[in-house]
């Protein structure tokens, strides 16, 4: 045939027994940095990953939702997240508190 294969060189490359890295524990983050990481989270458009996991038992388990849509600006929008991720709520919840207190403020003096 033509050429011959060339031939691999490791040198003394060695597989298997590696001494063992020792972890080194990452600082715990205050509550504003973890505000702040939230914010530039949502602001470059990922969910933020602070807080409880949410799965979708967990969506599942409070009951029947129905969904609303609407437009909003962008930066309304970041602000409502950032607020809803502060306090654990969903932004359901949240926009529930926030319409039960429009409500209350809107009934006419008796």
């Amino acid at each position: 045939m033509g050429k011959e294969r060339a031939k691999l060189d490791f040198g003394s490359l060695e597989f298997g027994a590696t001494e063992e890295k020792k972890r080194v524990p990452k600082p715990a983050r205050t509550p504003e940095a973890k505000r702040e990481l939230d914010r530039t989270s949502i602001q470059s458009g990922f969910t933020p990953r602070s807080g409880a996991k949410i799965d979708g038992r967990s969506l599942r388990s409070k009951g029947p939702r129905e969904q609303l849509n609407m437009k909003v600006a962008k930066q309304l929008k970041d602000n409502f997240q950032i607020a809803a991720a502060e306090r654990r709520l969903t932004n359901g919840e949240l926009f529930q508190i926030i319409f039960e207190f429009w409500e209350k403020a809107e009934e006419p003096e008796k």
